[in-house]
C-alpha cells in the first residue's frame, strides 16, 4: 500500500512538475507559499486530543482561473504535550506530504474561495515520558479534503486561510487550521 501510495505521489508531483514549466510558457499562475498550519490530532488508543503545529511549503499552478494542483511538505515547529495515566505524552508531526486538486470561485477579481481533494502522507512521533513510544507513518488511504478563502494583495503576492481535513477515518482524524501567503511567479 505504501509503495503503491509513493509511486502514486510520484506520478502526480512529475505531471505537476511538467504542468508548471507548460504554465510558465503561458504565462499562468506558478506559486510558492509558506502555510503555518495548527493542526488537531486524535485517534481511539489515545485519552487527549493534540494540536502539534507545522510549518507546510506550497508550489503549485492554476492552470485556468477556476482550477489548479498544489503539491505540499511540510515538517514539526511545535509539538503537544498531554497528561495521560500520569506520564506525560507528547505528539510531534514530523513530516507531511500531500497533493492535491484545486479548485476555485472568485468571489471577485482579487479574492476567490477554493477547495483542496487530494492524498496526505505524515509521519508522528510519540513520547512517554521522553521516551520515544511509537514512530508511525500514516498514508491517508482516505481523501484530503479542505475548503480556504484567498485575496491577492499585489499582483505577485496572495494571502490565505483554510481549514483541511488531512485524514478522515472512523478511529483516527487529523486536521488543520492554517495561514499562509504565496508569492506567485
Amino acid at each position: 500500500m505504501k509503495s503503491n501510495t509513493f509511486l502514486a505521489m510520484l506520478i502526480v508531483l512529475t505531471s505537476l512538475l511538467s504542468t508548471l514549466s507548460l504554465a510558465k510558457a503561458d504565462e499562468q499562475n506558478v506559486f510558492f507559499g509558506v502555510n503555518y498550519s495548527i493542526q488537531v490530532y486524535s485517534n481511539d488508543t489515545l485519552d487527549s486530543t493534540y494540536t502539534p503545529t507545522v510549518a507546510l511549503m506550497r508550489l503549485g499552478v492554476d492552470v485556468v482561473d477556476a482550477f489548479g494542483f498544489e503539491a505540499r511538505y511540510g515538517f514539526s515547529v511545535t509539538a503537544d504535550s498531554q497528561t495521560e495515566s500520569n506520564n506525560t505524552v507528547e505528539l510531534t508531526n514530523t513530516a507531511m506530504m500531500g497533493l492535491y486538486a484545486k479548485p476555485r470561485f472568485m468571489i471577485t477579481s482579487t479574492a476567490g474561495i477554493y477547495g483542496l481533494v487530494g492524498v496526505t502522507s505524515y509521519d508522528l512521533n510519540l513520547q512517554s515520558n521522553k521516551t520515544l513510544v511509537s514512530h508511525f507513518k500514516k498514508d491517508s488511504s482516505s481523501v484530503s479534503l479542505g475548503l480556504g478563502l484567498e485575496s491577492r494583495i499585489k499582483k505577485t503576492f496572495l494571502l490565505n486561510a483554510e481549514f483541511v481535513m488531512y485524514s478522515i477515518k472512523s478511529d483516527e482524524v487529523l486536521s488543520g487550521i492554517e495561514l499562509g501567503g504565496a508569492f506567485l511567479f
